[in-house]
């Protein structure tokens, strides 16, 4: 487990391993009139974020977080080899076992 820290140095959370600790980039984006923020190419590279795909948006005390969704398999969650079919998500599993 990592410990992240918040503003004024108190313990704010536990992350696993595999989650990418908190980095301050320096970035600061403003909201234009429709309420939009633009995530930069750098970051959206980074976590190979495209045109289309769905940001899921949370809070934590007083932060906002942004997440990239990965695509679920509708009948049992895995996120391995899932393609869309009619809209949900079907992994290569379940699509032997179905046909």
């Amino acid at each position: 487990m990592l410990t992240q820290y918040g503003r004024r140095g108190r313990r704010s959370r536990q992350t696993t391993q595999t989650e990418v600790p908190h980095v301050d980039t320096g970035m600061v984006r403003k909201i234009d009139d429709l309420g939009r923020i633009v995530v930069p190419a750098e970051t959206r590279r980074l976590f190979n974020i495209r045109e289309g795909d769905e940001l899921a948006i949370s809070i934590d005390g007083d932060a906002i977080i942004i997440r990239k969704l990965e695509a679920t398999c509708t009948f049992c969650g895995s996120t391995k080899d899932v393609a869309s079919y009619k809209g949900k998500g079907l992994c290569l599993s379940c699509r032997r076992e179905l046909t």
